[in-house]
């Protein structure tokens, strides 16, 4: 949350520069209304499928731990080797 409030404020700094607004202007500060809100999507992710593409694409063994709360997987790594 505090990295999307940071990324907010950023964006309406840009905004303020590109609109030419003076940093010394009280509108400097004033927060910056959307006219519009944006679009919200609702979706449920395929769980099996994002854990087998991700498991595919990183190259890690994944395994389903069932009857876990809270759960989906876990991913279980091998020590890398150093080659010289």
């Amino acid at each position: 949350m505090i990295i999307a409030q940071a990324a907010v404020r950023t964006a309406e700094d840009a905004m303020r520069l590109i609109m030419n607004v003076p940093k010394t202007s009280p509108d400097w500060a004033r927060p910056i209304q959307p006219s519009d809100m944006p679009a919200v999507v609702e979706m449920t992710p395929d769980m099996d499928a994002a854990v087998a593409f991700y498991g595919d694409s990183l190259g890690l063994p994944m395994r389903m731990r069932h009857g876990a709360p809270g759960v989906i997987c876990s991913a279980v790594t091998k020590p890398s080797r150093i080659h010289r």
